[in-house]
């Protein structure tokens, strides 16, 4: 699946299952880092990364994180690194491995990570 098309998906899906949670979906190839920046203040932060914007995803999580938000990675890259994200970067405080939508509701609902499908609650720092 198009790392934009997984987001945009879990962003249907949270609107569905938490219609009083406000949704937003910042795309890193349109909208400049700096932007980005200034607007990274949320309960929740999710990032999907690839790759190519693993290093901004890395620089925009510790942003969030200090400024209160839960961080949680995801998309095709961060799976195949969970456990090294995880114990490399102490402000990432979950992984969502495979589908997200699900998982990442849970994260909005305020559940206890070791009850999030998809994640590794044992690794993960939150």
């Amino acid at each position: 699946m198009d790392p934009a098309l997984g987001v945009l998906s879990i962003a249907a899906y949270l609107k569905r299952a938490l219609p009083n949670v406000c949704v937003e979906v910042i795309d890193g190839n349109i909208v400049e880092q700096e932007d980005i920046a200034e607007r990274v203040e949320a309960d929740v932060v999710g990032f999907s990364t690839t790759i190519c914007s693993y290093t901004n995803a890395l620089k925009l999580a510790k942003i969030a994180k200090t400024r209160g938000s839960k961080v949680v990675f995801g998309g095709g890259y961060a799976t195949s690194l969970d456990d090294v994200i995880l114990r490399n970067n102490p402000w990432i405080g979950a992984v969502v491995a495979g589908d997200g939508e699900q998982a990442f509701a849970l994260f909005g609902d305020g559940s206890q990570l070791e009850s999030i499908p998809n994640t590794d609650g044992t690794a993960a720092t939150t």
